[in-house]
C-alpha cells in the first residue's frame, strides 16, 4: 500500500476514475475524512494520510441495497477491486485498478444506537473543490464537518486548519 501523496498521478487518476464511475451511474461521490481535509485545505493530499476517502450517496442519502450492489458492479467493471467485501461499521476497502492505493468507501452514515454520530447531516447538500480542474463535493458546511471529525482537543490544541495535524 502506497500513500496517495507519494504516487500523486495514480492517486490523481484513480480520484477522476472513482469520480466518473460513480457520478456516470448518476450517484454523489463526495469526499470524506482526510482525503476531503487534504484537498480542502492544502490542495492536496495529506502526506502520512494512506488511502482515499470517499462516500457514496443516493440523492444525498444512502444507497439501498439495490443501489449499493449496482454501483459495486460498475465499480468492478471499471477495474477496482474489493478483495475482502467485509462492510465494517458502513465502510469498505478497495483498491485501485493497477495500482496499491487504498480506497475507503463509505456507504453508512447514520448510526441509530450512537445518535450523536451522524455525518448524514453534513451530506443533505455539499460544498465543493476544484481539484485538477475538477469539481468534488465535499460535506457542507465544510467547516463544521472539519471541526467534527478533527477537534482541537485531539490535536494539542491545533484545529484543522493547522497544516499536518498529529496526535500528542
Amino acid at each position: 500500500m502506497v500513500n496517495p501523496c507519494d504516487v500523486k498521478e495514480k492517486a490523481d487518476a484513480v480520484l477522476r476514475l472513482l469520480k466518473s464511475t460513480v457520478e456516470g451511474c448518476s450517484f454523489n461521490l463526495v469526499l470524506l475524512r482526510g482525503t476531503c481535509l487534504g484537498l480542502y485545505r492544502d490542495v492536496a493530499f495529506i502526506e502520512k494520510d494512506n488511502d482515499i476517502d470517499i462516500g457514496i450517496l443516493s440523492d444525498h442519502k444512502e444507497c439501498t441495497p439495490e443501489e449499493k450492489r449496482f454501483v459495486k458492479e460498475k465499480l468492478l467493471k471499471a477495474g477496482f477491486k474489493c478483495p475482502n467485501p467485509v462492510d465494517l461499521a458502513g465502510q469498505e476497502h478497495w483498491w485501485a485498478h493497477n495500482a496499491d492505493i487504498l480506497i475507503c468507501i463509505r456507504w453508512t452514515f447514520e448510526y441509530p444506537d450512537i445518535p450523536t454520530f451522524s455525518q448524514l447531516r453534513f451530506l443533505h447538500r455539499f460544498d465543493y473543490v476544484i481539484y485538477n480542474n475538477e469539481i468534488y463535493n465535499i460535506p457542507h458546511p465544510i467547516g463544521d464537518y472539519l471541526e467534527y471529525f478533527y477537534p482541537p482537543s485531539l490535536y494539542g490544541g491545533a484545529d484543522w486548519r493547522t497544516p499536518h495535524l498529529k496526535s500528542p
